[in-house]
């Protein structure tokens, strides 16, 4: 945790591709024992492509994996099927300007929203127009604009 990922183009519209997720493609047996480890460090970059495989930015990958989870998203996730492989696209929910920050709704299931984004770990507080994200385990705090 701490790492974010920003806009670096000028101005991203509804609908606009922002980037591709990418990394290891990997089984969704060897995701599930990944998962494990992962979830003790409270640290994954696990995305499911299809009922049997999964992208694991982990240790490479495109810099979208450091988007951050929000419950009010300016991305979406898309998975779609190009020239017969299934590919992640995160694309523009709304507009987002350069240097705003990227978020999208990672889909926990209920262990793992409990683990990863509770109140122990992220504390969203709405001040002056900002959403503060500030993260207890490296005092890391980021603020953007906040969104309606």
């Amino acid at each position: 945790a701490g790492y974010g990922a920003f806009l670096g183009s000028p101005v991203a519209y509804p609908g606009d591709l922002i980037a591709e997720y990418t990394g290891e493609i990997i089984s969704e047996e060897e995701a599930d024992r990944r998962g494990r480890l992962y979830d003790k460090q409270a640290c994954s970059y696990l995305f499911n492509l299809d009922s049997e495989r999964c992208v694991d930015a982990r240790q490479f990958g495109s810099k979208i994996r450091f988007a951050n989870h929000s419950s009010k998203p300016n991305c979406v996730p898309k998975v779609k099927l190009v020239n017969g492989d299934y590919r992640i696209g995160i694309y523009a929910k709304q507009t987002i300007f350069q240097g705003d920050e990227l978020f999208f709704e990672y889909m926990y299931d209920a262990h793992h929203r409990q683990q990863f984004v509770n109140n122990e770990r992220v504390e969203e507080l709405e001040q002056d127009g900002l959403t503060i994200l500030k993260r207890y385990g490296d005092n890391f705090i980021l603020a953007r604009p906040s969104y309606d």
